[in-house]
């Protein structure tokens, strides 16, 4: 997929999942993308990931036409409310941005199935299995109700990775390298029962996996 004029975006379907991929590809095509691939995911709610071939000009006029006055979606976060839509900056690997739009297997795109073969196998992610399944149940439970058991209006992300650091050192388990720390924080911010931890943004996970991107 070519890079040139890459713009990577998301936004929330409020219409009570109506919306669906074609809509978006008639939306999509209102702006004269060159190429680009839609695709859908339904957890944590349903939203819509777009990585395209669009000038800044356009995707401004998308933005305004469709998700602001159209879907009224909100561009930025309001009275605890998360922001529903959200372009990602300075996308550094445009690969790495086109696997993660891939991840979920549920997309279109005018781009062909050869070319897309290469960010598919990227965006694969391997389950190590049960023992590192009850490493990360384990950690999350000492986490939610010991390391952290006064109220917190928020943990910043270098406490957190302290902590999880401090934990595996307890239970005596290797620590290999810095990406299984990033595997393990990953995990708490995603699913941790404390909200002042759990980040249920898909903006904010854009941020931590590809500052990267």
């Amino acid at each position: 997929m070519n890079s040139d004029n890459l713009l990577a975006f998301m936004f929330h379907d409020n219409t009570e999942n109506t919306l669906q991929l074609d809509d978006v590809k008639d939306m999509i095509n209102e702006y004269n993308p060159g190429e680009y691939i839609i695709a859908c995911e339904n957890k944590p709610y349903r939203h819509f990931h777009i990585c395209c071939q669009m000038t800044t000009k356009n995707y401004n006029a998308f933005v305004k036409k469709h998700l602001k006055d159209r879907l009224k979606l909100r561009g930025r976060a309001v009275n605890g409310q998360p922001r529903q839509y959200g372009r990602v900056l300075g996308i550094k690997k445009p690969d790495k941005m086109i696997a993660y739009t891939l991840k979920q297997g549920v997309y279109i795109s005018n781009v062909t199935d050869d070319n897309l073969k290469p960010y598919k196998a990227m965006s694969y992610v391997k389950d190590s299995g049960d023992n590192d399944r009850e490493i990360r149940d384990k950690m999350r439970e000492y986490l939610d109700k010991t390391y952290y058991k006064d109220h917190y209006k928020e943990v910043e992300d270098t406490p957190l990775k302290k902590a999880i650091i401090h934990f595996l050192l307890k239970e005596k388990i290797r620590i290999r390298t810095s990406s299984q720390i990033d595997g393990y924080f990953k995990y708490m911010r995603q699913f941790s029962n404390h909200d002042y931890i759990n980040k249920n943004c898909e903006l904010y996970f854009y941020n931590i996996l590809y500052d990267s991107f």
